[in-house]
């Protein structure tokens, strides 16, 4: 969902159901976007190109939702296992 995924390397056909969020012209796109803006804007208040603050609140941003995303794919995948087992 966060564009990282390299879809032709996954085999599993469900593969196709899952959508690049961050996607031009999508909700995360533009929220990135303006994300981004800020950023530029920051940097050029403070008179700098870059930031080691300002990027660091990005990365680390980026990395709690990445780390919350993968969570929640894998409290999904464990109930979806247990429904199949009571399936069976």
């Amino acid at each position: 969902m966060n564009g990282s995924l390299v879809v032709d390397e996954v085999n599993d056909p469900a593969k196709d159901q899952v959508q690049d969020e961050f996607s031009k012209g999508s909700y995360c796109s533009e929220l990135y976007e303006e994300v981004y803006r800020a950023k530029v804007s920051l940097c050029d208040r403070l008179g700098v190109q870059e930031d080691n603050d300002i990027e660091t609140i990005m990365s680390n941003l980026t990395l709690i939702g990445r780390h919350l995303s993968m969570k929640m794919f894998d409290y999904g995948m464990d109930e979806a296992q247990k429904e199949a087992k009571t399936h069976i």
